[in-house]
């Protein structure tokens, strides 16, 4: 997203409200604000979340799964993997549909990486609890 582009004239003919914001053949543009401010998809959104992504850029989540994810990873390998991504949670609900049931029941769904280390290490470990101020838990900081 920090990457620049070179602004050229084929650009300029599909994005012709970016001659109106003053760019010209040649110049250099950040992603971010190509995808922020000339995506027509991302026009759909406020000015205010279109502004900091061309400030900031964004993240593309969605190109970062590796499978099993999800509901595979959780049915068939003890939700094993949250693609190539680290568990933002290590105790978190999903609402499943069990064998056999026809409607959706929340469960407590726990990581493979806290599974692992109650196995190796410490059993009663809390993933809620910092009482050691070694780490944070990611709903904690603000931004």
């Amino acid at each position: 997203m920090q990457d620049e582009f070179t602004v050229d004239k084929e650009m300029l003919a599909k994005r012709p409200e970016m001659e109106t914001d003053g760019y010209q053949s040649g110049d250099r543009v950040r992603g971010s604000i190509l995808m922020a401010k000339y995506s027509r998809y991302m026009q759909q959104f406020p000015d205010e979340l279109t502004d900091k992504i061309a400030e900031h850029g964004a993240r593309y989540s969605h190109h970062t799964s590796i499978a099993p994810t999800g509901t595979i990873s959780l049915s068939l390998a003890n939700n094993a993997s949250n693609g190539i991504e680290p568990s933002f949670s290590h105790l978190y609900s999903r609402n499943v549909i069990r064998e056999g049931r026809k409607t959706k029941e929340k469960i407590d769904v726990l990581s493979f990486e806290l599974l692992e280390y109650r196995r190796f290490g410490q059993p009663c470990f809390d993933p809620n609890d910092d009482n050691n101020g070694y780490r944070i838990i990611s709903s904690a900081p603000t931004p």
